[in-house]
C-alpha cells in the first residue's frame, strides 16, 4: 500500500508521464489558471524546461480531483501542490493565486 502522503509526488510524476505520451488534459478554467500559477512559481533557469504547460494542467487537474474526491490527505489544492512540487523548485510560488 502506498503511503497517502506520497500521492502528490506520484501525481507530479504521472503528469510528466501523461505529458510525454501527449495525452490531452481536460482541465477546467481553474485548472488552467492553477497550471499557470504552478509554472510561474518554478525556478526558470533549469526547472521550467522540464515542465510544460500541459504538465502543469495535468498536475492542477489531478490536485483538484484528488482533494475534492478526498483521495489525498491534503484538504486544500494549494497544500497538495506544495507537497507535489518541492519548495526548492518553486522559489517564485504565490499560494494566494491558487484557485480552490
Amino acid at each position: 500500500m502506498v503511503d497517502r502522503r506520497l500521492i502528490p509526488l506520484v501525481a507530479h510524476e504521472l503528469a510528466h508521464f501523461f505529458d510525454q505520451l501527449k495525452l490531452a488534459a481536460t482541465p477546467t478554467n481553474e485548472d488552467v489558471e492553477n497550471g499557470r500559477t504552478i509554472l510561474d512559481g518554478l525556478d526558470k533557469p533549469h526547472v521550467i524546461r522540464l515542465h510544460s504547460k500541459e504538465w502543469s494542467e495535468h498536475l492542477a487537474s489531478a490536485a483538484r480531483q484528488m482533494v475534492k474526491g478526498r483521495k489525498a490527505p491534503q484538504t486544500r489544492i494549494v497544500e497538495f501542490l506544495e507537497v507535489a512540487i518541492p519548495d526548492y523548485d518553486r522559489p517564485h510560488w504565490e499560494p494566494r493565486r491558487i484557485k480552490e
